[in-house]
């Protein structure tokens, strides 16, 4: 039997910890595409802000559905060449 809609989850990573400013401690949070552990979560933030650090990750997923024929009318056809 055919399917007549296709899903996809996305989730989001919050990393929720703290940045060292002024020998303050600054509790901040960031968010991310993709479900990411702690350290790597962490070491990403890092790149761009040097004194946070993580101290818990929460993943949260959305479910996304829609039908074929939708998937058909908002769809860009891609030529073999262009494919991944």
């Amino acid at each position: 039997m055919p399917r007549k809609s296709m899903s996809k989850v996305i989730t989001t990573t919050t990393v929720r910890g703290v940045e060292v400013i002024s020998g303050e401690l600054v509790p901040h949070s960031y968010e991310l595409d993709g479900k990411l552990g702690l350290p790597l979560a962490q070491g990403m933030i890092r790149k761009t802000h040097p004194n946070f650090v993580a101290q818990e990750v929460v993943h949260e997923g959305h479910k996304y559905q829609m039908s074929i024929e939708d998937f058909k009318h908002f769809a860009t056809v891609v030529d073999e060449d262009e494919e991944n």
